[in-house]
């Protein structure tokens, strides 16, 4: 006999304090390492994150499992939430879309580790890639070979 279970993807508005902390160490425990390889910041600190989470200029859509949170992608179009990106390569390299906020910043996809390999992080991709190209302009996202060690 099959698992049931419910499977929604959505925005979410907001979060909890714990729901903030367990996101938080998800993403510190993936990038902390890539901010260890380069001498150029990769991520959020700490504090930004938190900032971040209550940010309405920043996308976050979940993918929640029987209402659990499993999964969470985080973007935006407005490349000044991101203090680690150069806004002149952009507005250099893009100048219209770059004008017209046409240029999207995917910062992750978390996924907690007892979701892994069951489909849920695709799943955000899936959609966050989706929602992004129905709106049209660039899509950044910034990939490393730093795991290759």
């Amino acid at each position: 006999m099959g698992v049931s279970f419910v499977l929604e993807i959505m925005f979410v508005q907001s979060l909890t304090e714990a729901e903030i902390d367990e996101l938080w160490e998800l993403y510190d425990t993936t990038f902390r390492p890539l901010n260890r390889k380069s001498p150029c910041r990769q991520s959020f600190y700490e504090p930004e994150f938190r900032e971040a989470m209550f940010n309405p200029d920043i996308f976050k859509l979940g993918t929640f499992v029987d209402g659990d949170l499993m999964s969470m992608a985080i973007w935006s179009r407005n490349l000044e939430c991101f203090p680690w990106l150069s806004r002149d390569f952009f507005a250099a390299r893009y100048p219209e879309l770059y004008a017209s906020k046409g240029i999207t910043y995917v910062v992750g996809l978390l996924t907690k580790p007892e979701a892994e390999r069951r489909g849920y992080g695709s799943a955000s991709a899936k959609q966050t890639t989706e929602e992004i190209l129905a709106h049209g302009g660039l899509m950044v996202v910034d990939v490393c070979d730093a795991n290759a060690d």
